[in-house]
């Protein structure tokens, strides 16, 4: 073995110089591929992280847009003159407009009315470019007829509140404006002094000028028309009939199903 190493040393050198060679060589290869894709996963980062900041600023400018386009009011002037507008209509007082504390596109109006007053001016208020959103309704005055009570609601508007036009809108003023609605704040009333069934009270809508008699009957004037017992009388309440006249009142009877 130590003849054949003699012999051959050259030979197994240059084998072992080889063999290490192609080891170091194949480490070298190992290493630049590594480096390589580590240098490939660097640039994706940095092309992923550009992408984010693009689409983070996409998302930025597509917010402060949407937001342009739900602004509600770009010109206060016109918001308050179509606000202002249906309190003039339906003779009420706004006793307060302000924004909500939370969300600056809402707005809480507070009015002091009845509730026939309550639902033509909410039904007209429909008829803006509005959302109305959290309704209270609050006993304030119940000593007068009909009954004042503290209304609170909040209005999201749009476009400045601008009118609105359509079949629905128009339908919902017609069937608030028809009478014959039940008040539920509205409790019915004794007569003086008796223990007697319960009345509902009309004198706070309908004006009784006098009572007069022709021939053998008395004669009610009412909203200066003229009604005897028998005789259908249109009133808040619908159609009513007159049923019984007295020197200080007059009684209506309504059927009901």
């Amino acid at each position: 073995v130590d003849a054949f190493i003699r012999n051959n040393q050259a030979l197994i050198l240059s084998t072992l110089y080889l063999a290490f060679s192609l080891l170091v060589l194949g480490y070298a290869m190992g290493y630049s591929v590594l480096k390589v894709e580590t240098a490939d996963l660097v640039i994706a980062k940095g092309h992923l992280s550009a992408e984010t900041i693009n689409l983070r600023k996409k998302a930025a400018e597509l917010t402060v847009k949407n937001k342009k386009v739900v602004a509600a009011i770009d010109s206060m002037p016109a918001f308050l003159e179509h606000i202002n507008s249906l309190a003039q209509l339906h003779k009420v007082i706004i006793r307060e407009l302000v924004p909500d504390t939370q969300d600056k596109l809402k707005y809480r109006i507070e009015i002091w009315v009845d509730y026939p007053t309550f639902l033509r001016f909410t039904a007209s208020m429909e008829n803006l470019n509005v959302s109305i959103s959290d309704l209270e309704i609050r006993p304030y005055n119940l000593a007068k007829t009909p009954p004042i009570h503290v209304v609170k609601f909040y209005i999201t508007p749009k476009n400045n509140a601008a009118p609105l036009k359509s079949e629905r809108l128009d339908n919902l003023l017609v069937a608030v404006a028809e009478q014959g609605k039940r008040n539920p704040f509205i409790r019915k009333v004794s007569l003086p002094g008796q223990q007697g069934p319960l009345f509902i009270d009309l004198t706070w809508v309908h004006k009784l000028s006098m009572i007069t008699r022709e021939d053998d009957k008395l004669v009610a004037l009412i909203d200066n028309h003229d009604y005897a017992i028998g005789e259908t009388f249109k009133s808040v309440e619908g159609s009513i009939a007159l049923q019984e006249v007295t020197k200080k009142r007059i009684i209506f009877a309504k059927e009901t199903e």
